[in-house]
């Protein structure tokens, strides 16, 4: 639940307050195990990568916002809803670290408030992102402004450049081929289900299928 709690504060911070992430990450990632850092770092990348669409979402669940020395319960709840909507963290797992995280972030009194809006999420989210569809900033997640900017520069194809923008990019690894071949390690990956591409011109490079 630390990690939920960590990250809601990290969203606080770049949000409301002006931090850019690379500033706030790495000074919360050491708060945390080491071996919690890579999961902090997925949700606060990704609850920014899709904010405006979470935060549409949010409110269709929420009757009051939650504003004040709250305010940052209302980015635990973005961050649960990202967990839902777009990780492979089994949702109840998701749901139960997000609203245990209320009570490191002094707000157990909203406990129920979140785990309502967060199982509600969940019983209604094909309803949701289709509402959340109906609107091109929604959809892609995309400020107002930057969308507009991408549409004059890209009439024709701008779909596809706000479909890129939201891919995860390629991830590549190096293998050092003064100790082994880049076969044999591709081999050592595929026996972990870790599927791989070599690379046509590069001997010593793989592109991961999933990062």
């Amino acid at each position: 639940m630390k990690v939920r709690a960590t990250a809601a504060k990290v969203m606080f911070q770049v949000v409301e307050q002006g931090y850019s992430l690379s500033a706030a990450l790495p000074a919360a990632q050491q708060l945390i195990p080491a071996k919690d850092r890579a999961l902090l770092q997925e949700i606060c990348y990704g609850t920014l990568r899709w904010l405006n669409r979470l935060e549409f979402i949010a409110e269709q669940l929420i009757e009051r916002p939650l504003k004040g020395k709250h305010r940052s319960l209302h980015y635990l709840l973005l961050v649960g809803l990202y967990q839902l909507f777009y990780t492979r963290i089994p949702p109840h797992a998701a749901l139960a670290e997000t609203v245990n995280a209320t009570k490191i972030m002094n707000g157990d009194s909203f406990r129920g408030m979140i785990n309502g809006v967060l199982r509600n999420a969940q019983r209604q989210q094909e309803e949701l992102l289709q509402a959340a569809d109906k609107n091109e900033a929604t959809r892609f997640s995309y400020p107002r402004w930057l969308l507009k900017k991408i549409k004059q520069s890209c009439q024709y194809g701008y779909v596809s450049v706000l479909q890129a923008g939201n891919e995860y990019p390629p991830m590549w690894l190096r293998v050092n081929l003064s100790r082994q071949s880049r076969d044999d390690y591709q081999q050592q990956l595929t026996a972990l289900g870790i599927n791989s591409t070599p690379h046509a011109s590069c001997a010593s490079a793989l592109l991961l299928e999933k990062a």
